[in-house]
């Protein structure tokens, strides 16, 4: 495999990219937040009803503070191998081998690929429909995509 792509990364996008990236602390926000609203009222203890709420937004403000500093848009050049996938952008590089990868996850419209430490977005919609085809046969090859979970690549706007 030896795919590249390029995708313009606006504040939008990576706003996104990061809600996507966190699906599972957004999960446990909004349930950890009900726990502390109801057992605030229960209790009859306001406070904890007024930190429930606190909490609940805590979420769609860590991700404007996370992307709060991406003003400008900026193309990113991605570079898929046999051997390891490498980003570009602007005066900043990375590159990572496979064998580090512990999953890759479809969320949205974006695949989430798992590092240790680290998840790392990766929009589908770079990639054209033969692409993510050989993408994904790699992914199931090294199992690093569950079975059965295929991508259906998003329509370009103006295309039917």
């Amino acid at each position: 495999m030896d795919i590249q792509a390029s995708f313009s990364m606006t504040p939008a996008v990576a706003r996104r990219a990061y809600a996507r990236s966190v699906r599972s602390i957004w999960v446990f926000t909004w349930c950890a937040s009900a726990a502390l609203i109801l057992l605030g009222v229960f209790l009859r203890q306001y406070v904890l009803v007024v930190l429930g709420v606190v909490y609940l937004g805590l979420p769609f403000a860590i991700v404007r503070l996370k992307t709060r500093s991406r003003r400008n848009t900026s193309t990113v050049l991605v570079h898929l191998t046999d051997v390891d996938v490498q980003w570009r952008e602007q005066n900043v590089s990375s590159r990572v081998a496979w064998s580090r990868a512990l999953s890759v996850q479809r969320r949205g419209d974006f695949w989430i690929i798992k590092f240790p430490g680290v998840r790392t977005p990766l929009p589908i919609s770079a990639f054209s429909a033969a692409d993510v085809a050989e993408i994904e046969t790699f992914l199931h090859a090294r199992g690093l995509m569950r079975a059965g979970e295929r991508t259906s690549v998003p329509k370009a706007p103006g295309r039917g």
